[in-house]
């Protein structure tokens, strides 16, 4: 009898990798992809597109290195930028405050400007191994976008470098270092940071996991901040879940943001990619006028391939604050492109 169960039950396990395997594309991490296509192929019967791919996910991660340095890969990419920004210049969504019966009028000047917004996104990557299961990740962005109707434009830039490392089984550390910077017509800014991140993979009967913990310590303008954030993600039979927690110290005098929690549910919709995806960020710290500043942003999105190397996201977020001045309600519709890789 207990021959027989097992016997019907190995039908069902590898019907049930097949099916997270085929989900591993929409799961944000790469490691959790590769996974899904190991568990795949530990069932002996993943047909030769898995084997392939799961190949291919082992070579791109280094495990295939036999010694010495070797550029594993390298792709610059061009993407498009068609968005619509509620606030281009950076600036106020109310026009006058009102503290104690007395009203205070913003400057016209740095009242928000909405509008349409094109441009460009340049995407740099190299990936370099130097010994199996160990590699290098180096990469830079810039986007630039420029609005027509109010003739100002907004810009980003930023480097990252990360070394990735295979510990024992599915067990992987990572350190990362990096730096950032934006600037719009009324503000700009800048940070730089470090982090570590432990990062381990399971399988249940019923999905495929990722949990990581990443500690971080950023420079801002504002000030010095340390991080702690939480991370799990799963690829299920119909769908990729993904959850992340985190926390991080006060900076003095300043408006930081202390606690974050965001969600995210992939799945096919008729062979389409879509996700659903949901946020909440907590920020504290800073004084305007003798009143004590708190914000709370809680936002929903929603993302469709409408084609292969298309998609188009709607978004809607609620920004409330001990201060008016500082809420805002706004709904954002961006269509992305993924154009000329390597």
């Amino acid at each position: 009898m207990l021959c027989l169960a097992l016997t019907a039950l190995a039908p069902r396990a590898g019907a049930d990798a097949f099916d997270r395997a085929r989900l591993a594309p929409l799961a944000s991490s790469e490691r959790l992809r590769l996974f899904t296509l190991a568990r795949a192929q530990d069932t002996r019967r993943a047909p030769p597109a898995y084997t392939n791919a799961l190949r291919r996910a082992l070579r791109d991660t280094g495990f295939y290195n036999e010694g010495g340095a070797e550029l594993m890969d390298r792709s610059l990419r061009f993407s498009p930028i068609l968005t619509w920004d509620d606030n281009i210049n950076g600036g106020y969504f109310h026009d006058r405050l009102v503290i104690g019966g007395l009203i205070f009028d913003a400057d016209p000047a740095s009242r928000a400007r909405a509008g349409l917004m094109l441009g460009g996104r340049l995407d740099a990557t190299a990936r370099l191994s130097w010994a199996e299961g160990r590699i290098i990740d180096l990469r830079a962005t810039a986007e630039l976008a420029w609005s027509p109707v109010h003739d100002i434009g907004r810009g980003a830039a930023g480097v990252e470098a990360c070394a990735r490392n295979h510990v024992s089984g599915w067990t992987f550390i990572d350190v990362c270092a990096s730096a950032s910077a934006s600037r719009r017509a009324l503000t700009e800014g800048s940070s730089t940071g470090i982090s570590a991140a432990l990062v381990h993979l399971f399988s249940t009967a019923e999905a495929a996991h990722q949990i990581s913990l990443e500690l971080d310590r950023r420079a801002l303008d504002a000030g010095q901040q340390t991080g702690a954030t939480l991370g799990w993600s799963a690829v299920w039979n119909g769908a990729v879940t993904e959850l992340t927690l985190g926390t991080a110290t006060p900076i003095a005098g300043a408006t930081a943001t202390r606690g974050r929690i965001g969600a995210r549910v992939g799945f096919l919709w008729r062979d389409r990619p879509v996700s659903v995806s949901a946020w909440h960020v907590q920020a504290s710290g800073g004084m305007l006028l003798g009143m004590p500043r708190e914000d709370h942003v809680t936002g929903l999105g929603l993302s469709i391939e409408a084609r292969r190397g298309m998609s188009i996201e709607v978004t809607h977020q609620v920004t409330t604050s001990t201060i008016a001045l500082f809420e805002d309600n706004r709904t954002g519709l961006s269509v992305r492109f993924r154009l000329g890789q390597r």
